[in-house]
């Protein structure tokens, strides 16, 4: 996440509330794996009647990631 978030800052995470309102270019911080949590940049906001999908990226990568995000 750097330039915005420097490699080893601390990030304090509120957990819960509505998870499907972020927009895109919030930061949000999620499970990658069962030991593993990630702060990306939410890069699209796909919405229909039953479901959200967030798209991220990392600030410093050059590509999006390769799976969604589900709120």
């Amino acid at each position: 996440m750097e330039p915005g978030i420097k490699t080893g800052s601390i990030i304090a995470v509120k957990p819960g509330g509505d998870m499907n309102r972020f927009k895109k270019g919030d930061v949000i911080t999620f499970k990658m794996d069962e030991t593993k949590l990630v702060t990306r940049r939410i890069n699209e906001v796909n919405k229909n009647e039953n479901q959200v999908i967030y798209w991220t990226k990392g600030d410093n990568n050059n590509s999006e990631d390769i799976n969604p995000v589900l709120p």
